[in-house]
């Protein structure tokens, strides 16, 4: 059964790419919890999803959103996050509720093999009390990298981005992370922005967007590291 979460997770992860890929506007979080299904819908084409209950977890705290079709594209889950002390931290029991129903399998109480469940947005940037944030299982080794580094940088003081929006969408660095890839060393690492790039490419991101879009690649990457001190440098 291991095995087969595993090869689940890893298939979920590499299908939230692909709709980025086709849907740059793709969202993980949202403050108006009733805009959800709309926003969603805008990107899976023809779905109709409807909230829906994770056992008895209160819709309040945790839901599955889902449509007919494929699971990995068609269904996700969203949790309540907020300022300190406001988040519901029952996330991981609730994705593993959420696997179970979406999938009708039976899984074990632990987080798949290797992997870690966690908010696709950093918490440090979805402080406004109340919002959903999307979750899903990254790989333990490439999620603390990215969350040593990266993300603590852009949820600190420096960062110029609000972080009271309504909504936010996939970045770069998330969608790196549901493909398991390791955040470049820091702004000079050319061989892990290259490396980025090979993956990027291979999920079907074309060269013209890589490197001429106002977003493209190099620019997000070196925004974010620019801030970096002591041995990120």
């Amino acid at each position: 059964m291991a095995k087969e979460v595993e090869d689940l997770v890893i298939r979920r992860n590499r299908a939230i790419i692909s709709q980025w890929v086709q849907n740059s506007n793709m969202i993980v979080s949202a403050v108006d919890v009733t805009e959800l299904p709309l926003l969603v819908s805008l990107y899976n084409h023809n779905s109709k999803p409807k909230i829906m209950a994770l056992g008895n977890i209160d819709l309040n705290n945790a839901f599955m959103l889902k449509s007919e079709g494929n699971p990995d594209y068609n269904a996700s889950i969203w949790v309540r996050c907020g300022k300190k002390g406001c988040h519901y931290t029952e996330y991981r029991a609730a994705y593993r509720k959420f696997l179970e129903q979406a999938y009708n399998i039976k899984i074990e109480k632990k987080d798949p093999e290797g992997r870690e469940v966690d908010h696709l947005l950093n918490l440090g940037r979805a402080e406004t009390e109340g919002v959903f944030v999307r979750v899903e299982a990254v790989k333990t080794r490439v999620n603390r990298a990215w969350g040593g580094g990266f993300e603590r940088v852009s949820s600190s003081d420096h960062f110029s981005v609000s972080n009271s929006r309504s909504k936010r969408i996939i970045s770069w660095s998330i969608a790196a992370k549901l493909g398991d890839q390791m955040p470049p060393r820091n702004k000079y690492d050319k061989d892990g922005l290259e490396r980025l790039k090979i993956f990027f490419k291979g999920m079907g991101i074309s060269e013209l967007e890589l490197t001429n879009k106002v977003a493209n690649i190099e620019k997000h990457f070196s925004h974010h590291y620019q801030f970096t001190k002591g041995g990120q440098e």
